[in-house]
């Protein structure tokens, strides 16, 4: 994926960000007659007393149904950028591998003349210059990749409390004060390890571009 002066985007990885910097689709809940149906909904669940409190958090069977799919949209998310991460963790071991191999050669090769040693070590530093500003140039990638998949996935959060708010609006005006219930309903988070697992490869990668970074004199205590 890396190559030249600059990074080349491995499809994957041109893909992820051409979904991330798009609104969210999340299936059987976007569309243009969604909030029509929400309404439909909250009036039906309402009407056939579809409703029970548990541990603090409102449950009916459109809530249930609307967070398990924000749950699967997100989870796809995630796991599509822990595979893009995994081949960008193999890119960037390359990466320090490379300069590790660049900054040994000839050290100790008594056999190469003075003049000779002297060029073949502006050319190492060369190198390892063109390396450190690959790594630098895919730490700023991934940092605005990160903070991308973040707005992407508050942004499916405000869109399904959209769609809940309009459901629960009109569950509220079918309830008409029969049961007390809030204002909004109290819904689970999302409750999954897939953004635990994506955080933890992206550390991993941040570590070793920071290592390498470093011993330029390049890096920082960003994650």
């Amino acid at each position: 994926m890396i190559r030249n002066n600059d990074i080349d985007y491995s499809k994957n990885f041109r893909k992820l960000n051409k979904r991330l910097k798009t609104k969210p689709v999340v299936p059987g809940v976007s569309g243009i007659h969604r909030q029509i149906l929400d309404r439909l909904n909250g009036a039906a669940d309402a009407k056939n007393s579809q409703i029970c409190i548990e541990k603090g958090r409102t449950l009916t069977p459109y809530i249930v149904r609307i967070c398990g799919r924000r749950d699967g949209y997100k989870s796809r998310i995630l796991a599509y950028a822990v595979t893009v991460l995994t081949d960008v963790f193999s890119d960037v071991s390359a990466l320090d591998a490379e300069i590790d191999n660049i900054s040994s050669v000839n050290k100790n090769d008594k056999k190469v003349v003075v003049e000779e040693m002297r060029r073949r070590q502006e050319a190492a530093v060369e190198k390892t210059k063109e390396a450190r500003e690959k790594a630098a140039r895919l730490k700023e990638i991934l940092v605005s990749c990160d903070e991308n998949i973040r707005h992407h996935l508050e942004h499916v959060d405000k869109i399904i409390k959209c769609h809940v708010s309009g459901y629960w609006r009109s569950f509220l005006k079918a309830n008409a004060g029969v049961i007390d219930l809030p204002v909004y309903p109290v819904i689970n988070d999302y409750d999954f390890d897939g953004f635990e697992i994506y955080e933890e490869h992206l550390h991993k990668i941040m570590t070793l571009l920071n290592r390498i970074l470093e011993e330029n004199g390049e890096g920082d205590e960003k994650k």
